[in-house]
């Protein structure tokens, strides 16, 4: 099970993104953490917020999940879901001297048109095939 933090947050086209997360503070309940956006594009770093992860949790680990998906007005047809294709590479640490390793890509239930590609280190997810 994973923890998660919900933001609204205004993406932009052909930039190139990272998340960043440390560990800033311990207490009784867990150890806090502080998640960032960083737009490589622009060279900006916006906080997005902070969580707290129980004790006993432990830390991050080698493997992550990514999805993309349509918040969008609702559309009658998949064919009418406009054209989406974002590049996952693999979660880093430590100045990039630890990472993941190459992606396993897999299709959850869908109705849409979609491809999952994979280049070196780099998940390709495809959607929204009809316009």
């Amino acid at each position: 099970m994973g923890w998660q933090t919900m933001i609204p947050y205004k993406w932009v086209a052909g930039h190139s993104y990272r998340t960043r997360v440390w560990a800033v503070r311990t207490d009784a309940s867990g150890e806090w953490w502080l998640g960032a956006i960083i737009d490589d594009t622009l060279g900006t770093e916006a906080i997005i917020g902070s969580i707290r992860v129980p004790i006993g949790r432990g830390r991050l680990s080698g493997h992550i999940t990514t999805w993309t998906e349509w918040y969008g007005a609702e559309v009658a047809t998949c064919n009418q879901l406009p054209i989406s294709v974002v590049f996952f590479g693999p979660p880093r640490a430590n100045g990039g001297t630890v990472y993941a390793g190459s992606p396993r890509n897999w299709f959850g239930r869908g109705l849409g048109r979609s491809s999952l590609s994979t280049y070196e280190e780099w998940a390709r997810q495809r959607n929204g095939w009809g316009n």
